[in-house]
C-alpha cells in the first residue's frame, strides 16, 4: 500500500569503503562523499554513489555523448556494479554533464558534471577490489578537469544548459527545547527552584515544573546534540541529574524547524515517520499532551511537540531522530509530493528509514523503541552520574556514624539514597526501608531509617554494620 504526502528527505552517510575511497581518490577533486541515500536535491563539489533521486535532477537540454573509458582487460571484473542504462535507473535519461561508460560491455559506470564538479557513480563501494574502475573514473575527471572544454567536442563531448532551479536547495535549521525531570539528591524537584528563567539557555517549563534546556538553532543533527550535551553538562556540574522518564512530570522532547512557509504537511510528515513509532515512549504523567499532530507555529517557522523527552535519553538516538526529521522537512521544502510505502498501520516500512538514515541508524532507532528505553543515559551525555548519600537535617547522626556510612557504602550504592532517624521511642529494634533479621520494618518513606540508638552511638559500629550489609543487598536485589 501506498500513502502519498507532502513529505521525505535525504542524509549522508558514509559506509563499507567509501572512507577508504575518499581519502584515495576524492580528496584533491571533493568536499563529501554520499553513498546509498535517498537524494533530493544535489550539493556542489560531492560525489553521489548509489543514491536514489527522488525527483528529475535540476538539469535540461540535449542528451550528452558518451565519454568512453579504455580499461584495461584484466581491470573490468564481475562485480556488477554498474547502472543499466535501459532499466530503473533512466532516471537521469534527461541528460547530465560527462556519461562514464565502460566501453565494450555499454553499461554506464557514471555520470559526472564539470561545471558543479558532480560525480555521480554507480555501486562499488562494497568492495574496495573495484577501486580499479573509479581509479578510471578519476583519470578521466582530472583529464576533463585540465583540458579545456572547446576541445571536448573533438572526443564526443557537450555539455548542458542548467535550468534556473537553485542546485542548492534552501537550508532548514534545527533547535530544539528538550524538558527533563531535575533531581537533587535523587529526589525529583520543581525546577523553578533552582532555574527560575523562562528564557535563558537553561530555566524552566511555564509550569515550573520541568527543567528545559534551550540550545540555539543549528544547520545540523549532530551540531544541535553537541550543543544539548553542553548544557547537559552545566546542569550536573551544579550537583543535579536528569531524567527523561516522565512520570513525576509531563516531558516532551519539541524539535524546532526553521522553514520560510509553514505548512501542516510537514506535521503529516514527522507523525508518519516519528511520531507514530515514538509516542509509546511517553511518560505515565504526559496525559493529553501524548498524541500526534501537536505544534506551534513561530516567527522562525514551528514547534514540532508530540515526541517524548524519551528521545535525549541517548546522544546517540537524539542525533539519528534529528538527522531523520531535519531531513524529512529539507525534502519535503524541495518537494511538493511524495510517495511512500506504508503498511496497513499506516506507518512506513523499514526500507524507507533505511534509505533515508541507512540500515545501520534505522536498527538503532528501532532497538531502542523496541527495548522502550527511557531512563537517561548519563554516560553517553559524556557526564558522570554522582550517587549521593544524605542524611535528614531534621535527624540526629554523629559524624562518626555518617563518616562509617559513606565508607561502606559509598563504593557499592548505584542510586541516591537518604537516611533519616526513627524516634528513640520507637524502639531499638525498628527500622525502615529494608528488611533485617530481628528488626522490625515499618516501611516510611524518604528513604532508610535507622534506630535512635544506632545513629548516634560512636563506641561500637557492629550493629551499624550489619544494617548496612542488609542494605546493600536490597539493593542488589532492586537491580536484579
Amino acid at each position: 500500500m501506498k500513502r502519498r504526502l507532502k513529505l521525505q528527505q535525504n542524509s549522508p552517510p558514509t559506509t563499507e569503503c567509501m572512507a577508504e575511497a575518499k581519502e584515495r581518490f576524492f580528496r584533491s577533486y571533493f568536499k563529501q562523499g554520499i553513498n546509498h541515500v535517498s537524494i533530493v536535491s544535489l550539493e556542489k563539489d560531492t560525489v553521489y554513489v548509489f543514491c536514489y533521486f527522488q525527483h528529475p535532477l535540476p538539469f535540461h537540454g540535449e542528451r550528452v555523448f558518451p565519454f568512453h573509458l579504455r580499461l584495461p582487460e584484466e581491470k573490468i571484473r564481475e562485480c556488477n556494479c554498474f547502472f543499466d542504462w535501459r532499466g530503473e535507473r533512466e532516471m537521469l535519461n534527461s541528460g547530465f554533464g560527462i556519461k562514464l561508460i565502460e566501453k565494450d560491455r555499454g553499461q554506464v559506470m557514471g555520470f559526472y558534471d564539470p561545471v558543479n564538479n558532480v560525480l555521480i557513480t554507480s555501486d562499488w563501494t562494497h568492495s574496495s577490489e573495484n577501486f580499479p574502475l573509479i581509479e578510471e573514473i578519476m583519470l578521466a575527471i582530472r583529464w576533463i578537469k585540465e583540458t579545456p572544454s572547446d576541445l571536448w567536442q573533438e572526443i564526443g563531448l557537450k555539455t548542458l544548459a542548467f535550468a534556473n532551479k537553485e542546485l542548492i536547495s534552501k537550508k532548514i535549521t534545527l533547535g530544539a527545547d528538550p524538558e527533563f525531570e531535575l533531581l537533587r539528591d535523587g529526589w525529583i524537584v520543581p525546577a523553578e527552584e533552582y532555574f527560575s528563567s523562562l528564557q535563558s539557555r537553561i530555566g524552566c517549563d511555564g509550569s515550573g515544573h520541568q527543567l528545559e534546556l534551550r540550545p540555539s538553532a543549528s544547520s545540523s543533527s549532530e551540531e544541535l546534540v553537541k550543543k544539548v550535551a553542553s548544557l547537559i553538562s552545566e546542569v550536573y556540574s551544579e550537583g543535579f541529574t536528569l531524567s527523561t522518564e516522565g512520570d513525576e512530570f509531563p516531558l516532551g522532547g519539541h524539535l524546532h524547524f526553521g522553514v520560510e512557509n509553514f505548512s501542516t504537511s510537514y506535521v503529516e510528515l514527522l507523525d508518519l515517520f516519528l511520531g507514530g513509532l515514538l509516542l509509546p515512549l511517553s511518560g505515565e504523567a504526559r496525559g493529553s499532551y501524548r498524541r500526534l499532530g501537536k505544534y506551534e507555529t513561530k516567527d522562525w517557522g514551528f514547534e514540532y511537540r508530540s515526541l517524548p523527552s524519551a528521545i535525549f535519553a541517548s546522544p546517540k538516538i537524539a542525533a539519528i531522530v534529528g538527522e531523520l526529521a531535519l531531513s524529512l522537512i529539507q525534502e519535503l521544502t524541495d518537494l511538493e509530493e511524495v510517495c511512500v510505502d506504508v503498511s496497513k498501520r499506516d506507518l512506513p516500512y523499514i526500507h524507507e528509514y533505511r534509505k533515508r538514515i541507512g540500515h545501520e541508524k534505522t536498527n538503532a532507532l528501532l532497538n531502542f523503541v523496541r527495548n522502550k528505553i527511557t531512563s537517561f543515559k548519563s554516560e553517553e551525555w559524556g557526564v558522570l552520574e554522582s550517587y549521593r548519600i544524605s542524611f535528614s537535617s531534621a535527624d540526629t547522626f554523629s559524624e562518626d556514624v555518617r563518616g562509617e556510612i559513606i565508607r561502606i557504602l559509598g563504593p557499592k550504592i548505584k542510586r541516591n539514597i537518604r537516611f533519616f532517624g526513627l524516634r528513640a521511642d520507637r524502639g531499638n529494634d525498628v527500622i525502615s526501608g529494608f528488611d533485617a533479621e530481628g528488626y522490625r520494618n515499618i516501611e516510611l518513606s524518604g528513604g532508610y531509617g535507622l534506630p535512635y540508638h544506632v545513629r548516634t552511638n560512636n563506641d561500637n559500629f557492629s550493629e551499624l554494620h550489619y544494617l548496612l550489609s542488609k542494605i546493600i543487598e536490597s539493593q542488589k536485589d532492586e537491580r536484579e
